[in-house]
């Protein structure tokens, strides 16, 4: 098996916690190791790998650090359907499935295929200007940051071409089941199953309090026109890349065609409880 390391160059625990894996792998097994190009300087005597072009070197990726880093793997991978190993580093990452302290077992695991694949559903926007990269987590419509006072923004909301609401405040997320989780737990929406095919609708300090959010499969198309009398807008996409909207712009949401695979050896329900005792 051909298994590419990958962390964030800042993080300290995550570079420990790799050149671990590298021993436990030397030692006990016979295994090809790569770390990603970005990290040569942090590791050194290994053999890199372009994590953008992740399929041509290896079969297994090992994202080390938080939720961050695995959301990131994921963009930097785009298309390249490599399976995702996740170690955290720290006590929270809802993503994250394998603590330091069992990676002597996990890693016997993987290699002799114990454990289930999962497949996580991603969506993307696409406008007349841009396509952007999948989203594992959410895309969020919010006022544009290039104002020093940002200004509520006003928007309409439609399930392929009816109208679910017209709103006037911060914002909207469409998340996925993933990142139900996410921003959109924090402002009310609701948990959704990650087996489930869906996508989550989650208005933001509204004018209107009647809005609620709204979960529609993910078979469905959501379209998001900023109005005309609307100040200019932007979508962020996993809380990181960002595009401009402009005033009038119709923005299409929708299931994107490869999903994100991520290796587990826990119970998945162990979610809930990760979630719900955040401190």
């Amino acid at each position: 098996m051909r298994i590419g390391l990958y962390f964030k160059k800042d993080n300290k625990t995550a570079c420990n916690i790799a050149k671990r894996i590298i021993d436990l792998l030397k030692k006990n097994y016979d295994t090809k190791i790569f770390v990603e190009k970005e990290l040569s300087d942090l590791i050194k005597e290994i053999s890199t790998y372009d994590v953008k072009k992740a399929s041509e070197y290896v079969d297994v990726i090992m994202a080390i650090g938080g939720d961050g880093t695995v959301i990131k793997v994921f963009h930097e991978m785009k298309d390249h359907d490599v399976p995702v190993m996740t170690v955290r580093t720290g006590h929270r990452g809802v993503l994250l499935d394998v603590s330091p302290l069992e990676l002597e077992d996990r890693i016997k695991d993987l290699l002799e295929k114990k454990f289930v694949l999962r497949e996580y559903e991603r969506i993307y926007a696409y406008s007349d200007r841009f396509k952007t990269l999948p989203a594992l987590n959410d895309i969020i419509l919010t006022p544009s940051t290039e104002f020093v006072r940002m200004k509520i923004i006003r928007f309409s909301v439609y399930k392929n071409d009816r109208i679910i609401y017209s709103l006037e405040g911060d914002g909207v997320i469409i998340s996925t089941p993933v990142g139900s989780t996410a921003y959109s737990l924090a402002i009310g929406g609701p948990v959704i199953d990650r087996r489930l095919r869906a996508m989550v609708i989650t208005p933001f300090a509204s004018i209107q309090l009647w809005a609620r959010p709204v979960v529609l499969s993910s078979d469905e198309t959501i379209k998001i026109v900023l109005r005309k009398d609307s100040n200019p807008a932007e979508l962020i996409i996993d809380g990181s890349l960002r595009y401009s909207v402009e005033p009038g712009e119709e923005i299409f949401i929708k299931k994107y065609h490869r999903p994100a695979r991520i290796i587990r050896f826990h119970d998945e329900d162990e979610i809930y409880e990760r979630v719900f005792e955040r401190r």
